[in-house]
């Protein structure tokens, strides 16, 4: 079996003098996963590329803190447990567990991300899309390098790239920002791991071309944006990827605020907006509108 070799090299002087510490901690990272059948998918990106967003979509559960603007400034793992509530661990810098929260909240959350003392968050709750049988699912939500707001951060961000052989890399790209917000350093790193790992590392990563609808006239189709990133990674070390565009936005509001009201209703729009003092169910309405009005925006053709 798998733990039999990796127990029989680890038994071995000679094998484990070889192993850097980064090697060993990876090792023993990759064993843990096995033991205990959990996937761990990490999604990465830098500054305003609605990562956050995308995750809650996911969750189909506003959890992460999300703005427009630079975010996630500490390590968030959730891992599937497929109990509707959502329970945590929080731990200082220096990973200690220093507190466990039983009903976690959207506002609880940003609170956690704002205090300079805590690092690391460990989660446990529902990811819909699939069940917590053989296989456990954990997403990873890391700051952007050029977010971290300690070295360690940026260095997970870094490990989870290099790792990227045990798990799945989801790279979230801002249409609307290509080439603006500060890809270029991350995207070349990925790009020698790629050419180091071969294909069996390319296929680990997903980019999300997110904020698609905000496509404009003058920029084309979708499939021409499609083309335009292929591009613009292309020019970056990274061929052939595997590119899905998406607007997070407009799926949160569809599984959330906009899941008992028909954004065609402006009336009860409206009153959920009063009721609720949220504009974003508003502006999710309109985009959910613009998207079903426009046939190129069927981003499910895209897949």
């Amino acid at each position: 079996s798998i733990l039999r070799t990796y127990n029989d090299l680890m038994g071995d002087p000679y094998f484990t003098e070889s192993l850097s510490k980064s090697d060993r901690e990876g090792l023993e990272a990759a064993i843990k996963r096995v033991q205990n059948n959990i996937f761990p998918i990490h999604v990465i990106a830098t500054m305003s590329s609605g990562k956050s967003t995308l995750i809650n979509a996911l969750l189909r559960n506003k959890l992460m803190p999300a703005r427009n603007e630079a975010t996630t400034a500490i390590i968030t793992e959730i891992l599937d447990d497929d109990q509707k509530a959502f329970s945590a661990i929080v731990y200082d810098i220096d990973d200690n567990e220093i507190k466990t929260i039983k009903q976690l909240t959207y506002e609880i959350m940003d609170q956690l991300n704002s205090n300079t003392d805590i690092s690391r968050v460990s989660i446990e709750g529902n990811i819909p899309f699939l069940e917590a049988t053989e296989t456990r699912l954990r997403l990873v939500d890391t700051p952007g390098p050029n977010n971290a707001r300690n070295q360690n951060h940026r260095e997970t961000t870094y490990r989870n790239i290099n790792s990227a052989t045990e798990n799945m890399i989801l790279y979230v790209l801002n249409y609307t920002q290509l080439g603006i917000n500060d890809d270029d350093t991350l995207l070349r790193y990925v790009a020698d791991e790629i050419r180091k790992g071969g294909k069996e590392t390319r296929d680990r990563f997903i980019f999300v071309l997110n904020k698609i609808d905000e496509l404009k006239k003058e920029d084309g189709s979708v499939a021409h944006a499609i083309e335009t990133t292929k591009d613009y990674l292309a020019k970056r070390g990274i061929d052939d990827p595997q590119i899905f565009p998406c607007s997070a936005f407009a799926a949160l509001g569809l599984r959330t605020f906009l899941a008992n009201i028909d954004p065609y209703d402006s009336e009860a729009v409206e009153e959920a907006v009063e009721e609720y003092d949220d504009d974003d169910i508003r502006d999710a309405a309109k985009i959910v509108i613009k998207i079903n009005r426009k046939t190129d925006l069927h981003l499910e053709q895209y897949s």
